[in-house]
């Protein structure tokens, strides 16, 4: 028997959507934690709930080294839009 498709929307009863959370969140970490050991990958995974908790997974011990290494690259990531955005300001000056 296979298991129904469930309409993906907001779950408007507030008990149910706690657990709803609970349990996808544990599904989410394991999944994490499953593709890191079958594919060697450094996984981390940062959750907030609706109340602002923070819940966090790391596939290593070095937890804080992936966090440094997304600050990084978003860090590059930025100054590159920073770039394009003076780039695309000075055209419009142009103007």
């Amino acid at each position: 028997m296979a298991r129904q498709k469930i309409q993906i929307k907001r779950i408007d009863n507030t008990a149910a959507r706690q657990v709803t959370f609970s349990k996808r969140r544990r599904g989410l970490f394991k999944k994490a934690q499953e593709l890191s050991t079958l594919c060697d990958a450094e996984i981390a995974l940062i959750v907030f709930s609706a109340a602002g908790k923070l819940f966090e997974y790391s596939s290593s011990s070095m937890g804080n080294q992936c966090h440094i290494r997304y600050c990084r690259a978003l860090k590059k990531e930025l100054i590159e839009e920073k770039r394009i955005m003076e780039n695309i300001l000075i055209k419009v000056m142009d103007l």
